[in-house]
């Protein structure tokens, strides 16, 4: 079940927020043929491995999905400041030439 609440501030609106309500976390949660895609389950796992991480971030990036656009207030901004910074330095230290990417 989902819950879209009011605009009350810019992360909210800006994230396009929806609250869920899930079952206890004992309880599995109910998979199901999905009504779009037929044949296909409702729900599926994506496990993202952690050598795989920062080259997916640095994707995300490009796209502009990151902290600024998800988080937009001074924490977010500051988060990715911080971040770019980081992989500038890794960068020149390793010798990429692609942010986020270590050799």
């Amino acid at each position: 079940m989902g819950f879209i609440p009011r605009a009350i501030s810019a992360r909210i609106l800006n994230q396009k927020a929806v609250f869920t309500v899930h079952l206890p976390p004992h309880e599995s949660l109910p998979i199901a043929e999905s009504p779009a895609l037929r044949g296909e389950p409702n729900l599926v796992r994506l496990v993202i491995q952690a050598e795989q991480k920062a080259e997916l971030l640095q994707m995300l990036d490009d796209y502009g999905i990151n902290h600024v656009t998800l988080f937009p207030d001074l924490e977010g901004l500051s988060h990715h400041v911080n971040w770019e910074t980081e992989n500038m330095v890794e960068g020149d230290v390793n010798g990429s030439t692609h942010k986020g990417v270590g050799s």
